[in-house]
């Protein structure tokens, strides 16, 4: 997991969507779910969390760490602490590039990087972008495929 900044999303949160990690309900109104269809314990990373892997059990070794990831999870997932905006004319009021530099960026690098109605995970086709104060926003591939 990378804790490198994107359009509006660090990588590592946008993988868990894309990769459809963790389960929860998203943005908009939520229609009538059936208990327990989405939350922690129907997220594909809960078998990770609380058994054995790569030798580490979350759940015996730090339990208040394991009840934290769980509960983040069940409370959907939230990202920004508030609804604040710092960026209110760009994309989702979280990125710092317009939609014109992003557009540029995809032409500078020949690669599709933001989808106006992909307003989930921001992340394309296995695409991402990121950035770094030491770094002009750059695109990599990324090797896991989504399911």
């Amino acid at each position: 997991m990378s804790g490198g900044t994107g359009v509006v999303f660090n990588q590592s949160y946008s993988e868990l969507w894309a990769k459809h990690w963790i389960k929860v309900v998203g943005s908009g109104p939520a229609r009538h779910l059936e208990a327990k269809s989405w939350g922690a314990s129907a997220s594909r990373i809960y078998p990770f969390i609380t058994t054995e892997h790569e030798g580490i059990n979350l759940k015996e070794k730090d339990f208040t760490a394991f009840q934290k990831v769980v509960e983040w999870i069940d409370i959907n997932a939230p990202y920004y602490p508030d609804y604040a905006t710092s960026y209110y004319d760009n994309p989702y009021g979280r990125c710092p590039l317009t939609v014109q530099e992003i557009r540029q960026l995809e032409k500078l690098t020949g690669q599709k990087i933001f989808v106006k109605s992909d307003i989930r995970y921001y992340t394309v086709a296995g695409k991402a972008i990121g950035f770094a104060p030491e770094q002009p926003p750059h695109v990599v591939t990324l090797a896991c495929p989504a399911p």
